[in-house]
């Protein structure tokens, strides 16, 4: 599909774009505060977020965020209204890395596109789970899950209501509550406190290390504690296959305190953007490695003299417990040398020891293993491979016709038959 044209946002309209020059300009905002307190103090910022987005579930708000393209073929399952209704950023960019079966996580899902494609492709064996705040966001991706499970011929898609920086806590089960309890003194208050403690720590909405894939489009900016996000995506990745493919907006340098005050800019993925730097930043110091930048796109916005634009990063949770022993890698090039996120540095054509973690990580891990190999033997495995077991050339171990074993080959030098 070819992509509509996405540099004008309508949400600058009105506020002093009046032309498309006009409009990647931005609006003029030289009245607003710049110094002095927090310009955000008396915002609520997630209700902002949560009422733009649910006006824009009821009623479609062409441009808001960017213009994406996908594949006919992922297109076909979903439901027009759905595509109508897509606010977000960043292309397919995320389907290059889904493999049959896998479990995925959407933050951030709104009215289910990416949820409803990404089920195509994990198949029947795999899930999907859709993951928002906006009630009416919520209904309209689960008024259309029969139509794509009809179309899909299986059912692998769920939506749940959650704070993407918050994925133990299930909403769904918290407003259940309280309807049940309604809260009308402190120690009711306390009561739904309790409860939501509970279910984090006994029923949380995504366990620690369940997911295989978690992807997310034009939805960090929308989150005034990001680090929290990053740190849940973390938590929920599966160690040595876990990874995250994540598009957002970003900007050159910081959004100015006028540009951070102003509640449509929140809404409209401008105030509430990283840095560029921050953003990648932000997945190494959640402990995910192997970071790489995906896409950069072009100038989306000119807001106050602040350049905004859209990047995909992908990112990994690495294997943390050693098995065995360490042993030597070799960094096969093409570069002199590279510098690992500890500031190890592997020069091509050189062995390395490094330990088991590392060791594994850098050999089977699909950001590394491309450019490393194992520049020792892997031991033979208990009761095989060796001289004296099956052929182990799979293993790089003596081949597919080993010779016939003589004394000392065997567990303790047992003679051969």
């Amino acid at each position: 599909t070819t992509p509509a044209p996405g540099l004008a946002c309508p949400v600058l309209a009105g506020v002093g774009a009046s032309t498309p020059e006009d409009s990647l300009r931005g609006p003029d905002l030289e009245s607003a505060p710049r110094q002095g307190r927090d310009p955000r103090a008396a915002m609520d910022v997630e209700a902002v977020v949560q009422q733009r987005y649910a006006a824009a579930a009821e009623k479609l708000e062409d441009g808001l965020c960017i213009a994406t393209s996908f594949a006919a073929e992922d297109l076909a399952v979903v439901p027009d209204e759905v595509i109508q209704k897509d606010y977000g950023c960043g292309g397919s960019e995320a389907f290059a890395d889904v493999h049959e079966g896998d479990a995925v996580l959407d933050l951030g899902s709104g009215g289910g596109k990416r949820c409803f494609m990404l089920a195509r492709r994990v198949g029947s064996t795999g899930s999907v789970t859709g993951v928002d705040m906006t009630d009416s966001m919520l209904e309209l991706a689960r008024r259309h899950v029969p139509a794509v499970e009809e179309r899909l011929g299986y059912a692998n898609v769920a939506f749940v209501k959650g704070r993407i920086q918050d994925l133990r806590l299930p909403l769904d089960r918290a407003d259940a509550y309280l309807q049940q309890n309604p809260v009308a003194s402190y120690e009711q208050l306390r009561g739904y406190e309790l409860e939501c403690a509970r279910l984090r720590r006994e029923e949380p909405m995504v366990p620690d290390d369940s997911i295989d894939l978690v992807v997310s489009s034009c939805v960090f900016n929308l989150v005034e504690n990001k680090h929290e996000v990053f740190a849940e995506m973390f938590r929920v990745l599966r160690p040595g296959r876990g990874r995250c493919v994540i598009s957002d907006i970003v900007s050159d340098v910081p959004a100015t305190p006028a540009v951070r005050a102003n509640e449509e800019l929140w809404g409209a993925c401008i105030a509430g953007a990283m840095t560029e730097t921050d953003f990648v930043e932000g997945f190494r110091a959640a402990g995910l490695s192997g970071v790489e930048l995906v896409s950069r796109a072009d100038t989306w916005q000119v807001v106050d003299g602040v350049r905004f634009y859209s990047v995909t990063v992908r990112a990994w949770k690495l294997q943390s417990v050693a098995l065995g022993n360490g042993g030597k890698v070799v960094y096969r090039g093409p570069f002199a040398a590279v510098t690992d996120d500890t500031g190890r540095t592997f020069a091509a054509g050189q062995p390395v020891e490094v330990d088991e973690v590392t060791l594994r990580n850098l050999t089977t891990s699909p950001p590394f293993a491309a450019s490393m190999l194992r520049a020792d033997p892997p031991p033979a495995a208990a009761g095989g491979g060796g001289c004296c077991g099956p052929p182990a050339s799979a293993q790089g171990g003596c081949g597919s016709a080993p010779p016939k074993p003589s004394a000392g080959c065997c567990a303790g030098g047992a003679p051969p038959p």
